[in-house]
């Protein structure tokens, strides 16, 4: 093993919870009731996806386009603390990777301003070697296409890295890539971690892994 990569919504921080509750409140500003629960498919998923099941939400037929400028529009009038919802451990995590001498990537679906600031209020600058956004790839997860190109850029084959995920897109995205997936379990969303290697129930689970 040579390099461990990280997947950071569900993981480092958070914030799929916090996401799911701007939908749902997005919904109801468009007079549609929604149970969280009818938002979980959406987990680790791509912003399009998002737009396309708030859309197939709403009473009449919108452009996904017209859906994606009126989210945004509302998302831009809430903000979020990310470093008081970042899970416990983190840091320790990250700190035993660099003490034993692992390249370190994070590979996450999320707009890539948002990776970077998520990553500076939580102070996670620092510790990634290199930092991938599912935007720049034609498809993000599950599709292979962003593990196999954090790889190339640590400069490692895919047999040599071990992914921390959490949501049943981000597993099956590591395990096409060829990588070995510890998968971590919440128990809130019920995502399928059967692809995965190993399955913990927190991120400092992963350490005896990591030796």
């Amino acid at each position: 093993m040579a390099a461990i990569l990280f997947d950071m919504d569900g993981v480092l921080i958070d914030s799929e919870i916090v996401y799911l509750g701007f939908i749902r409140d997005f919904l109801l500003s468009k007079n549609v009731s929604c149970e969280l629960t009818q938002l979980y498919p959406i987990v680790g998923s791509t912003l399009e996806k998002t737009y396309e099941l708030i859309a197939s939400h709403l009473p009449q037929p919108n452009e996904i386009t017209w859906v994606a400028q009126e989210y945004e529009r509302f998302v831009e009038t809430r903000s979020v603390d990310y470093s008081q919802i970042m899970f416990p451990g983190v840091i320790e995590v990250l700190d035993h990777v660099r003490a034993k001498g692992y390249k370190m990537g994070l590979a996450s679906s999320s707009g890539m301003e948002n990776i970077r600031h998520v990553l500076d209020v939580c102070g996670l600058n620092d510790y990634f070697d290199v930092v991938v956004s599912g935007d720049q790839f034609h498809q993000s997860k599950p599709h292979p296409e962003i593990y196999q190109f954090t790889a190339n850029q640590l400069n490692v084959s895919p047999n040599e890295c071990l992914v921390i995920e959490d949501s049943v897109y981000g597993i099956q995205a590591a395990k096409s890539a060829g990588m070995k997936v510890i998968a971590i379990r919440d128990k809130r969303f019920s995502s399928d971690t059967s692809l995965a290697d190993h399955v913990v129930d927190s991120l400092p689970e992963v350490l005896p892994f990591i030796s």
